[in-house]
C-alpha cells in the first residue's frame, strides 16, 4: 500500500514533486503556527508571507492558468491525504491561496457561516475566477458567505476551531 502510494508520488515527475513537498511542508507549518504562536502573531505570520510571496509572470493564456490551477489543487490533496496532522480547512486555504499567490493566479478566501440547530458553523474555502477550488462546491453552498479577501484576514482567528 506505502509502496504503490509513493510510486504514484514519484510519477508525478521532479516539478510536482517539488511543488508537492512545497505544500506539505506549508501545511504543516500553519498547523504548527497556529499550534504553537499566539494566534494574532500566528495570523499576520501567514497573511505577511502571502503579500510579499515571490509572483511569477500572471499567467494570460486561461488553458494554463487552469491546468496551473487543477495541478496545485491536485497536489494539495494528495498532501492533506497523506499529512499526519490534523488539518482544518483555515490551514489548507492559507497554504492554498499561498500557492496561487506564488503563481501569479488571483484567488479569493471565502469565510461562510451556517447554522445547525442551536450552533453556528463556519467553513473557509477558496475561489478562483468564482468558482470553489479544492472544497466541494455543493457542501460551501450551505455556507452564507459573510467577507471576502481582505475581510476573511480579520476573522481566521475564530475558524481555526471550529473546521
Amino acid at each position: 500500500m506505502m509502496r504503490s502510494a509513493f510510486n504514484k508520488i514519484v510519477a508525478l515527475g521532479p516539478r510536482s514533486f517539488l511543488i508537492l513537498t512545497e505544500i506539505w511542508l506549508k501545511l504543516l507549518l500553519a498547523r504548527a503556527s497556529f499550534a504553537c504562536l499566539p494566534e494574532s502573531f500566528a495570523t499576520r505570520i501567514w497573511f505577511v508571507s502571502q503579500s510579499v510571496a515571490k509572483q511569477e509572470k500572471p499567467l494570460s493564456d486561461a488553458i494554463k492558468k487552469q491546468a496551473k490551477v487543477d495541478l496545485i489543487v491536485k497536489l494539495l490533496q494528495i498532501a492533506v491525504s497523506h499529512h499526519w496532522v490534523a488539518l482544518t480547512c483555515l490551514h489548507r486555504v492559507l497554504v492554498l491561496k499561498n500557492m496561487m499567490d506564488k503563481n501569479g493566479i488571483p484567488s479569493a478566501i471565502v469565510i461562510g457561516v451556517k447554522k445547525n440547530d442551536d450552533t453556528l458553523a463556519a467553513h473557509a474555502w477558496l475561489e478562483v475566477t468564482g468558482n470553489v477550488v479544492a472544497d466541494d462546491e455543493v457542501y460551501t453552498r450551505g455556507f452564507k458567505p459573510l467577507m471576502v479577501k481582505e475581510e476573511a484576514q480579520r476573522v481566521l482567528l475564530g475558524l481555526q476551531k471550529t473546521c
